[in-house]
């Protein structure tokens, strides 16, 4: 009896789901939760990413001036190259890396909902993504809600809603805004508007329960395009496609051996190909995030 290969996402992912739900049948503490899913998407990726890579979790070293500064950020899952890079400080899987070294940076999420709770997320990969330079692919993964890619548009256009208004309150100090925001300085404003803007936004955002969006940057321009899974397919994988297409890019093709064909940069394609199948494009329109100013902090 065999087994069809468009199975095999399905199967990663009931795998990922009852590595990450064993601790919350047994527990109720959030953060034994939280570190147990964000383990179990660890493994997950282990078990795709070339061994060139490690999956960690940490920080990333800030410097300045060719010094070392110290870390004040916490990253939950690292896509790592320490085969050319050496790593700051490491014990296990925890780790203090440098911004060259990070191919991709995934902040994982118990639950998500409208409001604060999902702009903090898209503000802390939006930080994430910016100590990389944006080097690294950046995504946002929940193991719960938004179910669809219509609600998860409307919490993205939330999201733009609040850039433009923490702009607005920064040029505007005498501009009304809620009680949260009065004694925020326009530098404050600024700090997280920026991690708003269209250069920090992650490059997926995925939830388990099915909406995707996919960034997408073309002509100087940045939009989200929304997707639902095919045929049950789990939303797993548009993050697995997007994660090795993007290290492919970091590793040096060997030529295939005799007989065959594709070397390794034809056995990344396989793999892509093989999870973006499971992908369509959802009845949902794209949402255009680019900024509307060309420097935030401008006047």
């Amino acid at each position: 009896m065999t087994s069809n290969p468009a199975d095999l996402a399905q199967l990663q992912r009931n795998r990922l789901r009852a590595q990450a739900d064993m601790f919350a049948a047994v527990a109720s503490h959030g953060t034994i939760v939280g570190t147990a899913r964000e383990i179990a998407l660890i493994e997950f990726f282990r078990g795709l990413v070339p061994r060139r890579f490690e999956i960690l979790s940490g920080a990333i070293a800030l410097t300045e001036g060719g010094k070392l500064q110290k870390a004040s950020n916490q990253l939950d899952v690292l896509v790592v190259d320490t085969l050319d890079y050496p790593t700051v400080l490491r014990t296990g899987d925890l780790a203090i890396t440098l911004a060259p070294s990070v191919r991709v940076v995934i902040e994982s999420k118990s639950d998500l909902a409208r409001g604060d709770k999902f702009l903090d997320a898209m503000e802390q990969i939006g930080q994430a993504r910016s100590l990389t330079g944006g080097g690294a692919l950046s995504a946002l993964y929940c193991f719960g809600d938004p179910t669809n890619a219509s609600t998860l548009r409307t919490w993205i256009n939330d999201l733009l809603e609040r850039r433009s208004e923490f702009v607005g309150w920064a040029r505007d100090a005498e501009a009304t805004r809620p009680d949260k925001f009065k004694s925020w300085t326009p530098a404050q404003l600024l700090a997280v508007a920026a991690t708003y803007s269209a250069a920090n936004l992650p490059d997926v955002i995925v939830a388990d329960s099915g909406a995707i969006a996919l960034r997408v940057d073309e002509n100087g321009k940045t939009r989200f395009e929304f997707y639902s899974p095919l045929d049950g397919s789990p939303s797993i994988v548009a993050l697995a496609a997007k994660v090795l297409a993007h290290v492919s890019q970091h590793v040096v093709s060997a030529a295939a051996p005799a007989g065959q064909t594709g070397g390794a940069t034809g056995a990344f394609q396989l793999l892509v190909t093989h999870f973006e199948a499971s992908l369509e494009k959802a009845d949902v329109d794209s949402l255009d995030v680019t900024d509307p100013q060309p420097s935030l902090g401008g006047q």
